[in-house]
């Protein structure tokens, strides 16, 4: 949550969720207003999780996500190296 995002307790690094995932179906979708509030408040590196593929990876970028992490956008195409690129190319397009 927003309010959260002050105390990290610590942390080398965070996690910020971004949308609904199959592959973590417990865990709480931010969207996009999170990320933007993660973009002014944290002080430590964080990224991007969950949901994220190329259809919003742009989105996520330009609320001012510095990193994505994903598992279903690789894993499951076609082209795994190739779906990796463009995820790359889509970040570096926002950046």
């Amino acid at each position: 949550t927003p309010g959260e995002l002050g105390d990290v307790g610590g942390a080398d690094y965070v996690g910020v969720t971004a949308f609904t995932t199959p592959t973590k179906e417990d865990a709480v979708a931010g969207g996009l207003g999170l990320l933007r509030a993660a973009a002014e408040a944290l002080t430590v590196p964080w990224f991007a999780i969950g949901g994220i593929d190329l259809s919003n990876v742009a989105e996520v970028a330009g609320a001012g996500a510095p990193g994505i992490a994903v598992v279903r956008a690789i894993r499951d195409a076609g082209d795994p190296e190739a779906a990796a690129r463009m995820l790359r190319s889509a970040l570096d397009r926002q950046q």
